[in-house]
């Protein structure tokens, strides 16, 4: 008898423990989940930008967001419109499905030649029920204003640029491995175009190129950065930018600046021509000029190829009117309507 109320006690007692592990698992869980709601960037850099947190938790969306406060309002706005826009487009999605979801992000912030680039690179992480997504969001500014890839590169060599980034990819032995795990076919993940070049930091000494989590690699594996030095890609800058973010740019553009030398200002009327404009910007982009270009409306229309590559190459785009007449011969509503069409085909193009 007293041997069954021993082994009574014993199954008793390893119940009870059972239940008190379960009990500390359940809390250990909890913890541990939780502790994924806290997000940051290991070895964040912050080096401009005043660091701003919003928390918020309403009904089933909780977010966390850490952004950079410039007194600048047009940098101010153009920084943080990024975020904002991804914020509104997972609420709106998480609405649609009605989960519990959670939007967190953190940043990393540069600047360069004496303050006059600066780069910011939001990280995004977003869980909906077991799915969890990390990617980043990118912008940078030469003298506050904002740089796309067409600033950077000349579009000729676009691919050279992608090139260079895979093979930086295939040389990483971590990697290499997983796309041989995988069977991934890099060529695919990222092909030769604008696309691929999207999400970019500009640094002192090289550009760096992001990869969401699950567009080159598995998503598990998360955000891939490629980090390529300005020497590997220095045939495929434009001479602009080249000169802007190297010590021999800035002491040019110091003694341009302080010059008191006599200026000119180019100016090209009537165009674009397929004959002519072309070579005019194949000079201007050898020398890094920069010209105003007065545009025919109805040239335009025809070339617009030529249009996006002034734009993209730094030119300024102004009206010569739609079809070229003589002004004095026209009424003011003929004039305005010559003006304001071509006002419409460049911003079309």
């Amino acid at each position: 008898m007293n041997f069954l109320k021993n082994k009574q006690l014993v199954s008793v007692s390893v119940i009870v423990v059972s239940l008190i592990v379960c009990v500390i698992s359940v809390f250990v869980g909890i913890k541990i989940k939780n502790s994924k709601l806290t997000f940051k960037i290991e070895n964040s850099v912050k080096q401009i930008g005043e660091l701003k947190t919003l928390n918020k938790k309403k009904d089933k969306f909780t977010y966390n967001i850490k952004y950079p406060f410039f007194k600048n309002k047009k940098i101010n706005y153009a920084a943080n419109i990024l975020l904002k826009k991804e914020l509104v487009n997972f609420y709106k999605q998480k609405n649609k499905k009605n989960n519990k979801t959670y939007f967190f992000s953190d940043y990393n912030s540069y600047y360069f030649n004496k303050g006059k680039t600066a780069s910011i690179c939001y990280h995004i992480l977003t869980k909906d029920k077991k799915e969890v997504l990390k990617k980043v969001k990118t912008i940078s500014f030469s003298s506050g204003v904002p740089l796309t890839i067409y600033d950077i590169f000349k579009k000729s060599e676009m691919k050279k640029v992608v090139m260079e980034i895979k093979k930086e990819i295939r040389n990483n032995k971590n990697w290499s491995n997983i796309i041989k795990k995988y069977s991934i076919n890099i060529d695919e993940k990222i092909p030769y175009r604008i696309e691929s070049l999207k999400n970019f930091l500009v640094k002192d000494d090289s550009i760096e190129f992001y990869f969401n989590s699950g567009v080159v690699l598995p998503n598990k594996y998360g955000i891939i950065s490629v980090n390529i030095p300005n020497k590997q890609l220095k045939d495929t800058f434009l001479r602009t930018y080249y000169r802007l973010n190297t010590k021999e740019g800035q002491l040019e553009i110091k003694n341009f600046q302080n010059s008191k030398q006599p200026l000119i200002a180019l100016t090209f009327d009537d165009g674009p021509k397929k004959e002519t404009t072309p070579k005019i910007l194949d000079t201007l982009e050898k020398y890094g000029a920069h010209a105003t270009f007065f545009v025919v409306g109805k040239k335009a229309k025809s070339c617009p190829e030529i249009l996006k590559r002034q734009i993209a190459n730094g030119h300024e785009i102004a009206n010569h009117t739609y079809s070229h007449p003589m002004l004095t011969k026209l009424s003011p509503k003929n004039i305005e309507a010559e003006v304001f069409k071509t006002d419409k085909i460049v911003e079309n193009i």
